[in-house]
């Protein structure tokens, strides 16, 4: 395949999604295995997952990575709780973070979204534990973004989440 120079862009595209709350659909989500340092005990595994991001208006907003893992920490666990909120999945008693995989591909919820400042790998969109209630289920979309996008949610995909500058750099952390 030929490759046309003049039509290559000549500014970097921007790939990381303005501060604000999201539509994200969940496209992969995997265990995984964190790398042991020196001297360390291994760490559980935990759950990497990939969103596709749109802004209320229906407009792409880029893809991030995000994690949820097993930890005593009182954040972590909220953290978790609010995704299992998210996502409508009804759990009693003892689960399993691995369970989660089964169940999180492909569903929608809405995520509250900052920009990291990174000097290692640059700025990168993550999810902002810190404001609201971090994950929020579809159900509260009217509630959130006001009452006209509730006539478009049967519209959302991760296909319709696709950044219009291309994937987001596939970052492991």
């Amino acid at each position: 395949m030929a490759i046309n120079f003049n039509a290559l862009p000549n500014d970097k595209p921007k790939n990381i999604p303005d501060p604000g709350t999201y539509f994200a659909t969940i496209e992969t989500a995997e265990m995984k295995k964190p790398k042991k340092k020196e001297g360390e005990d291994q760490k559980p595994d935990y759950l990497n997952m990939r969103f596709a991001l749109k802004t209320p208006e229906g407009k792409p907003g880029g893809k991030i990575y995000d994690i949820l893992s097993e930890s005593d920490a009182e954040l972590v666990r909220y953290k978790l709780q609010r995704f299992i909120t998210a996502i409508e999945f009804p759990i009693e008693g003892d689960f399993d973070l691995k369970d989660l995989v089964k169940i999180a591909k492909d569903k929608v919820i809405i995520v509250d979204i900052k920009v990291e400042e990174n000097e290692r790998w640059g700025d990168k969109g993550v999810v902002d534990v810190f404001k609201n209630e971090i994950y929020y289920p579809i159900s509260e979309a009217g509630e959130i973004f006001g009452e006209e996008v509730e006539g478009e949610l049967n519209e959302i995909s991760a296909d319709d989440a696709v950044s219009p500058t291309g994937p987001a750099t596939d970052v492991e952390y």
